[in-house]
């Protein structure tokens, strides 16, 4: 069953490729990455990208309708949502990184547009990880998720070897100080910003699915508001024309 869902959200994800990653990546939600995109640009002359939708991921497209369509994924996502806010609040909000996660779930709901969240939750993005029906392909090296104040990593699927997430104190070290096993529906909630991690090399139709709220999106909507958005990105049928705005 979870296969036609992977198998639909994989034609509607905008594919990327990056960094060490070995598997394919296809992202959902909200990205403020350079590219020929609208752009403000700011009286000491410095530049910024006005965030806006992933490709396929743009309000009216075929691939945008199809992904709205998909009502158990959508209460699945609700659902991890859930799980994220009651794993904050079991820790009552008393250390410093609960306390800015917490922050940043707020503040994602209060100022980021709905066109730019999962399914109106706080979400600002989302990513499926894997291939489908590959017989083995590489894993993510040793990297950050610096944009991200929290993320809920989901693991569904079958495994043909064991495999799974790795973490580790320090970018040179060869021995991980945690391994956390691939099993459909282990749920890893963590600031992946401040843990070096990476995942083995897997095989089989496992996949990881990362729900993760971005600070520099919020920041972005918090600071400026909606109007550079709706004026530049959401405007003509989210066509993102490729033009800089003086401000």
């Amino acid at each position: 069953m979870f296969m036609s869902t992977i198998e639909m959200l994989i034609k509607c994800g905008t594919e990327v490729k990056k960094g060490k990653r070995k598997t394919s990546m296809y992202c959902y939600g909200s990205t403020k990455t350079a590219s020929n995109m609208p752009r403000i640009q700011r009286k000491d002359g410095s530049k910024e990208m006005i965030p806006r939708p992933y490709a396929k991921f743009r309000p009216g497209s075929n691939t945008f309708n199809m992904f709205i369509n998909l009502h158990n994924f959508r209460v699945f996502t609700q659902k991890i949502e859930e799980i994220m806010y009651n794993y904050i609040f079991s820790m009552d909000c008393k250390n410093k990184w609960t306390t800015r996660a917490l922050k940043y779930l707020n503040n994602s709901r209060k100022y980021v547009p709905k066109t730019c969240r999962i399914f109106d939750t706080v979400f600002t993005f989302l990513s499926v990880n894997g291939q489908i029906h590959s017989p083995n392909y590489g894993g993510i090296g040793k990297h950050t998720d610096d944009n991200d104040v929290i993320s809920c990593v989901v693991h569904v699927g079958e495994s043909l070897e064991k495999g799974g997430t790795v973490y580790f104190k320090e970018y040179d070290d060869v021995d991980a100080m945690k391994k956390v096993e691939f099993k459909n529906g282990n749920i890893q909630i963590s600031d992946f910003s401040s843990i070096v991690h990476g995942t083995e090399e897997i095989c089989g139709n496992r996949f990881s699915l990362t729900f993760s709220v971005k600070h520099t999106i919020v920041d972005w909507f918090e600071m400026n508001g909606s109007l550079y958005y709706n004026q530049h990105v959401a405007c003509d049928s989210f066509a993102c024309k490729n033009k800089v705005i003086k401000v």
